[in-house]
């Protein structure tokens, strides 16, 4: 499946919510991010406050691809904004 902004906003409707992982260490960013994929949410925003965050971004969409709706949160700078224009983040 690709992410169109339609598709996108479905998949939003249709779960309810948008989960936020604000976690302290970027391990646990992972776990937390791959629990709701494995348990069919699907959607996952990973706040910049996560240490390494971009990496995290990059590993889930590296093992799940397409069966993630990925985001970056808590964007508070220039550089964080440029940040998850790498490949990972589709929200």
């Amino acid at each position: 499946m690709s992410w169109s902004k339609e598709k996108a906003i479905a998949r939003i409707r249709e779960v309810g919510v948008i989960p936020i992982v604000r976690v302290a260490s970027p391990e646990d960013a992972y776990r937390v991010a791959e629990a709701l994929i494995e348990g069919s949410i699907g959607i996952a925003e990973i706040t910049m406050t996560v240490p390494n965050a971009t990496r995290v971004m990059e590993r889930v969409a590296e093992r799940f691809g397409e069966k993630v709706l990925l985001g970056a949160g808590t964007i508070l700078d220039p550089e964080s904004c440029r940040a998850p224009g790498r490949p990972g983040p589709t929200l």
